[in-house]
């Protein structure tokens, strides 16, 4: 347990940092806007750095959009689709051993164990294993909805 601890703070630590680092970073882009955007307000209207301050406003906010996007954005069919097929491809494979197992085709070398302990543990991977496959296909079909494939002409 001690070992888990000592490899999990350091990792929760450095996470926290970079998160307040992005949330600075994006308070400061936010500060710079409306800074900007203060100082266009106070110049005249025939000035020529006007347009080259508005057009520096605006490339400040495509910006801020674009790290708001990517922070805020849905998780769709991206690392949880493959978790989800990862975790599934594990169980195929202790399904498969277990039920080996209980057939008496296969036989671990460590403790041996009663077929009956073999079935109860391929029902309860079964169970798993349609755990995840129904996450799988939920997140498959949430990203066909959210990003549907343009018609072919």
């Amino acid at each position: 347990m001690g070992n888990l601890l000592q490899a999990v703070i350091p990792a929760a630590l450095t996470f926290v940092v970079a998160y307040q680092g992005g949330l600075t970073r994006t308070s400061r882009l936010r500060s710079i806007i409306r800074a900007n955007l203060e100082l266009v307000d106070k110049l005249p209207a025939d000035n020529p750095s006007r347009a080259k301050l508005t057009a520096h406003i605006e490339e400040l906010a495509d910006l801020l959009i674009l790290r708001q996007h990517r922070r805020f954005k849905p998780i769709t069919l991206g690392p949880w689709f493959g978790v989800n097929v990862t975790l599934l491809g594990i169980m195929a494979m202790a399904i498969c051993g277990s039920l080996l197992g209980a057939i008496g085709a296969w036989e671990a070398a460590s403790e041996p164990t009663t077929r009956e302990e073999l079935w109860q543990s391929a029902t309860m991977e079964v169970f798993f294993a349609v755990f995840f496959a129904g996450f799988a296909v939920r997140s498959w079909r949430q990203r066909k909805r959210e990003h549907p494939q343009p018609a072919q002409a």
